[in-house]
């Protein structure tokens, strides 16, 4: 009786430690998973953020054209 009851805890010993192990894989899958993702977001950001600048040498300035039946008016 005494052997019945230490192979059952050994038993559920080993399904613990495996359930365990499963769930540091999974975990480590998800971290490694979550570092990729906020590498990439960070590499997008830096490449957004470039795009983003004020250029302070371009100045866009535009007068509107009124057409008329074909006339061009100036505006000024």
């Amino acid at each position: 009786m005494k052997t019945f009851f230490m192979y059952t805890f050994f038993i559920i010993a080993c399904v613990a430690c495996g359930y365990a192990f499963f769930l540091s894989l999974k975990y480590n899958k998800q971290y490694t998973q979550l570092r990729v993702l906020s590498r990439r977001n960070s590499e997008l950001l830096s490449k957004l953020k470039t795009f983003n600048t004020p250029l302070e040498n371009l100045i866009i300035s535009y007068l509107p054209v009124y057409s008329y039946h074909g006339e061009i008016k100036n505006s000024t």
